[in-house]
């Protein structure tokens, strides 16, 4: 035996205006035409993948000071376990 329950009007109605809303749909906030021209022209030109580059960059930079205040950490912290217990476990 099978339940099958049809859709109530409200909410065929809440149907109807998401679907009405999806074919207008658009991520983000509206932008100006002058921004938008704005942002095809960088992707055109590739000023959009020297600033996106320049970014990648400062975050590897910022990950390897990162890591060597990490190692400095760590080798800090086996010297005081091994001055606290004598030894290292790993």
């Amino acid at each position: 035996m099978t339940n099958t329950k049809s859709p109530t009007p409200e909410q065929l109605q809440r149907w109807a205006k998401l679907d009405e809303l999806e074919s207008t749909a658009f991520a983000g906030k509206e932008i100006s035409r002058q921004k938008f021209n704005s942002l095809v022209q960088a992707m055109l030109d590739g000023s959009n993948l020297i600033k996106h580059l320049a970014e990648i960059r400062e975050r590897r930079q910022n990950s390897i000071k990162e890591a060597a205040e990490l190692e400095e950490y760590e080798k800090w912290l086996e010297n005081h376990i091994k001055d606290t217990l004598g030894e290292v476990r790993h």
